[in-house]
């Protein structure tokens, strides 16, 4: 029977309690090498979305950062496997972004995500992922 959990937060701290007895454990994929690396033959296959508000990010100095946009959700591209492990998907920071992380989750509108999960099954062309966002799309807090 899978595990139950009274809220988001007893899931979150039952996760990070998990995550911190692994020893190989994986959360990001570089969009640019998808295609290049076995690790992800057959991930790339099978994509998913995780639908959010935003996500915290930390720079350098171990500042956080709430990451949102204007629009109501905001779509994370990612892929998984079998087991049902999830990778993000990351390309290189721009923008204002970039003076946060050198890298951010490939972040998608839900126009972009659904063209992302209907993709045929078959080669992730990498134009399709790098979707360019629109100055002010994303706000730092």
């Amino acid at each position: 029977m899978p595990a139950t959990y009274s809220s988001p937060a007893t899931f979150i701290d039952s996760l990070c309690a998990e995550l911190q007895n692994s020893t190989a454990f994986q959360i990001n994929a570089r969009v640019e090498s998808i295609e290049d690396k076995p690790t992800y033959k057959q991930m790339k296959e099978n994509r998913c979305a995780i639908i959010c508000n935003g996500f915290y990010e930390w720079d350098k100095e171990k500042r956080k950062y709430y990451i949102s946009t204007k629009d109501e959700f905001i779509y994370l591209a990612c892929i998984f496997n079998d087991k049902n492990e999830l990778l993000i998907l990351t390309k290189a920071s721009e923008g204002e972004f970039s003076l946060i992380h050198s890298r951010c989750p490939v972040i998608m509108n839900q126009a972009e995500m659904l063209k992302y999960i209907h993709h045929e099954k078959g080669t992730i062309e990498k134009k399709n992922l790098l979707f360019e966002r629109k100055e002010n799309t994303i706000a730092l807090f």
